[in-house]
């Protein structure tokens, strides 16, 4: 993380007449003591100490890992987590989807990270989450085994046909600092008072759309409308993994901010395409169901993974007011078969609604603004859905 987030906090009124209580600079120093980084990333994160005109700014983490991170800067920024735990019935009814071979779907068909759901491939699993756990392996171990087996990246390079079929890209620690002349903006406060924080913030890993699956034509210009990081945009998927034995809070706290700073700019562009559309009513488009504005989160500690959702809120002038993050599932993969199959399936159907549902919905918001501003496209709506 940059070492530039650590900025004293504000004292001015909050907006909307709400009251922070926040310390003053003074009070941070003495209430937030420096934490001694273990690692690369954390030492990043951590501001030096730099005197100024006789006053000294004390080193603070400002990250995640800080025990006050929630509280200064997810909570300032709008940002709820709701830990409880609560039954679910499954993918497949949350999102109104059947237990499909994918591989026989036109739309699914050429997505080759579907997960093998046979009773020997989930087994062979589960036996070595158990021996990971037996010989108390590194964070770097487990990660390393998902990613192999559970949070498949795609090859890149080869031919890809032009047929219009929307296409997924794993990204493995992608540099995400706010970077507002590309549409990479910052979450908004929606209490003034508080920690400017960074949010360069780096996910373990993401899952994004391929810019492969947009028209050749306009392809160049999605970048125009909305943030294109290389050849992907419009993530949707962000997973972050930490050591069996460490809290899960840190997992949580930072699938949080990358999420969040994820869905807000998916919001900006949802609310872009509604302006252009009210200056332009001939755009024939139905604009995107709220419901299906979300970003979703997976967080892992050693063997045991939890689910989320990132819904944002909106004010009834139709304005971002925060979001919420939602614990969808939990389970542990050491031994358990059917956990294993739970999380599978979970995995699988994100990766479907992000081919079909979010994938779609971007798309045709994308082609609104480039209408808008006198490009050229295809018919809005004119995607392949399943």
């Amino acid at each position: 993380m940059s070492t530039s987030s650590s900025i004293p906090i504000s004292t001015k009124q909050g907006r909307k007449g709400r009251k922070s209580g926040a310390p003053t600079t003074k009070n941070v120093e003495k209430e937030i003591p420096p934490s001694p980084p273990s690692t690369a990333l954390e030492i990043a994160s951590v501001a030096e100490s730099i005197t100024t005109k006789g006053t000294t700014r004390s080193k603070a983490l400002t990250g995640p890992r800080n025990i006050r991170f929630e509280e200064e800067v997810l909570r300032r920024h709008g940002i709820e987590i709701d830990r409880s735990k609560r039954p679910t019935s499954g993918p497949f009814d949350y999102f109104g989807t059947k237990h499909d071979d994918y591989t026989a779907i036109e739309s699914l068909n050429h997505i080759t990270i579907w997960m093998d759901t046979s009773d020997g491939e989930l087994q062979a699993v589960a036996d070595e989450y158990t021996e990971m756990m037996r010989q108390k392996l590194c964070e770097d171990e487990y990660a390393t085994f998902a990613k192999e087996n559970l949070l498949k990246g795609p090859r890149r390079a080869g031919y890809v046909a032009e047929d219009g079929r929307f296409r997924i890209q794993r990204l493995v620690n992608p540099s995400l600092a706010p970077d507002p002349s590309n549409h990479w903006v910052k979450l908004p406060k929606v209490i003034e008072e508080g920690v400017d924080w960074s949010w360069d913030i780096r996910p373990d890993c993401s899952y994004w759309l391929s810019l492969r699956g947009f028209n050749e034509d306009w392809r160049s210009q999605v970048e125009d409308v909305t943030y294109v990081k290389k050849i992907v945009a419009c993530p949707y998927f962000t997973i972050e993994f930490k050591r069996d034995g460490e809290l899960d809070d840190v997992a949580i706290k930072q699938v949080a901010a990358a999420g969040s700073i994820a869905l807000y700019n998916r919001f900006c562009l949802y609310r872009k395409a509604l302006q252009s559309h009210d200056l332009k009513e001939s755009i024939a488009w139905t604009p995107t169901p709220t419901a299906e504005i979300r970003h979703f989160g997976l967080t892992f500690i050693g063997s045991t993974f939890s689910l989320w959702v990132l819904k944002p809120v909106i004010t009834g002038e139709g304005d971002w007011d925060g979001c919420t993050m939602e614990r969808l599932r939990g389970g542990d993969c050491e031994a358990s078969v059917h956990n294993i199959r739970v999380l599978v399936e979970w995995i699988n159907e994100i990766h479907r609604w992000g081919v079909t549902v979010h994938g779609p919905a971007c798309k045709d918001e994308i082609k609104v603004c480039l209408q808008r501003s006198g490009v050229r496209t295809s018919i809005i709506g004119n995607n392949l859905r399943q």
